[in-house]
């Protein structure tokens, strides 16, 4: 009877402490909460996770936020597992965060671990002196001989194949974004890193399908990485997107890997003007590739994929965003066809005409 009664008692006094625990644990969280800002309804243990995996494997993530900052405002909270986010639109706020006190807001852990495996050490995923001397770099590759050169000559390739396409197309139904997706894949992998794609001829590409399903596994690891490192679980038994992401990074590997060598060969032989082939020819990278060769291609690995992130994505949802509004706004074509008649005439679009072409600049900012 004692023994029963005592065990009775740790069974309690266990319990106490596991709910002392908890309601600290809970309060310490809801400190971290940020303060003088509407928040977004959620449960209160798992917050709005249930509503972003909902919206991840539907498809409709940015339409649910949308909806959230009509319903909210243009700067709202919420949490996941605890961890505190804060979502805005507000110009002056991406001013403070991507500018006046940029160096406040560095990616850590949560954002670098579920994207190594992908990024490496590239520009997206570092933060500091990584991130600035890559930045540096980066910028000597957007001078005006580059783009009078090299870069106009292959966006000027590539748009003339986009419009053979379409024009084959006349009269069938075109996925614009799928199609832009080819169009910035190969012309940021010319004058990234002087590689032929040929996604515009060949939509089956493999390296293309891998390369979409690569981001799609990174963004539910983000988002599945809060509070616990639920993707980690997912990783180490190979369960859900984790199953497959191991079969398209061997062949983003394998792939680039190619890429590095041939790089390599034509960085070695003066015949390269290529973005990832400026970082080779730095003096910092080609010590590195005296001392680590393995380092060094691993780097390049990284750069190669992490241009690729930066020159396909960003450009082909602008111009597919663009078309669908300008589709929807018949006056705004008109005008814009007005201009490039005045500035142009019958002859086809130079660099030099770009300065001049007012409207058109206007539109792809909005």
């Amino acid at each position: 009877m004692t023994l029963l009664v005592q065990h009775g008692s740790l069974v309690a006094k266990t319990s106490m402490l596991a709910t002392a625990s908890f309601a600290l644990f809970a309060i310490l969280r809801y400190l971290r909460l940020p303060s003088n800002v509407k928040y977004a309804k959620a449960t209160p243990l798992l917050g709005l996770l249930p509503q972003i995996l909902r919206g991840l494997f539907k498809r409709k993530l940015y339409d649910d936020f949308a909806a959230l900052h009509d319903r909210l405002g243009h700067t709202f909270a919420f949490h996941v597992l605890g961890i505190p986010f804060v979502s805005t639109i507000d110009p002056s706020n991406l001013e403070h965060v991507l500018k006046t006190k940029f160096d406040n807001y560095i990616k850590g852990h949560l954002f670098r671990d579920p994207f190594t495996d992908l990024l490496g050490d590239g520009i997206f995923n570092v933060d500091g002196e990584l991130w600035y001397h890559q930045r540096k770099t980066a910028s000597k590759m957007f001078t005006k001989s580059q783009f009078e050169s090299h870069i106009w000559r292959t966006v000027c390739c590539n748009t003339k194949k986009v419009a053979d396409i379409l024009r084959q197309a006349e009269g069938t139904e075109v996925c614009m974004f799928n199609l832009m997706n080819r169009f910035t894949l190969d012309t940021i992998g010319e004058i990234g890193f002087s590689r032929k794609i040929e996604s515009l001829e060949d939509p089956s590409s493999p390296f293309l399908k891998s390369f979409d399903c690569a981001q799609a596994v990174l963004i539910r690891r983000f988002w599945t990485g809060h509070g616990f490192p639920t993707w980690k679980v997912l990783r180490f038994f190979g369960f859900l997107w984790e199953r497959t992401f191991p079969n398209h990074l061997r062949l983003l590997n394998e792939y680039t890997d190619i890429v590095v060598q041939d790089l390599i060969v034509k960085v070695d032989n003066g015949e390269d003007s290529s973005f990832v082939g400026l970082f080779m020819k730095e003096p910092a990278y080609q010590e590195m590739r005296k001392t680590n060769e393995r380092k060094f291609r691993q780097f390049m690995r990284d750069m190669v994929l992490n241009f690729l992130i930066a020159g396909r994505d960003t450009t082909a949802q602008c111009l597919t965003w663009t078309f669908f509004e300008l589709a929807q706004h018949p006056d705004a074509v008109s005008k814009l066809r007005e201009e490039v008649h005045q500035i142009c005439g019958t002859a086809d679009i130079t660099y030099a005409h770009l300065k001049d072409l007012r409207y058109l600049k206007a539109v792809l900012d909005e």
